[in-house]
């Protein structure tokens, strides 16, 4: 599933309050970043309001199978697959950093960025930034 939010600041009372969310359950697994991307855009453009002071947006992903789980369907026709596109981003980004090669307008507004001074570490997911004692 792809789920896709926007949020204003309800603290700001004198604001108008806007805060939408949509959700969309994928036809069938995928490890494609293009398809989430596909699907994430889609979402935005249903729910995004210009009149509004946005102070959050985010996009979840859940019900997570494997790729090897793909149940059929007679009435679909059947998907290209870019798992070799895949790789071949997973290649790039890992040999020259992270970012290096991204996706249509990713990081296209360089005006604004993610605030990281109070991210949690990766001490659990990330061998190279686990304590050592």
């Amino acid at each position: 599933m792809v789920q896709v939010f926007l949020q204003t600041n309800r603290f700001r009372k004198e604001l108008t309050q806007y805060m939408p969310g949509l959700v969309v359950p994928l036809p069938y697994p995928t490890n494609d970043s293009l398809e989430f991307y596909r699907w994430a855009s889609y979402l935005c453009e249903r729910i995004f309001k210009p009149d509004y002071q946005y102070k959050k947006a985010g996009i979840m992903l859940s019900e997570i199978t494997p790729v090897t789980r793909k149940q059929g369907d007679l009435l679909e026709p059947e998907t290209t697959c870019s798992a070799n596109l895949m790789q071949v981003l997973d290649t790039l980004n890992q040999r020259y950093g992270r970012g290096t090669v991204k996706v249509s307008t990713q990081g296209a507004f360089k005006g604004w960025q993610m605030r990281l001074e109070r991210i949690s570490p990766n001490d659990t997911v990330c061998w190279q930034e686990i304590p050592v004692v």
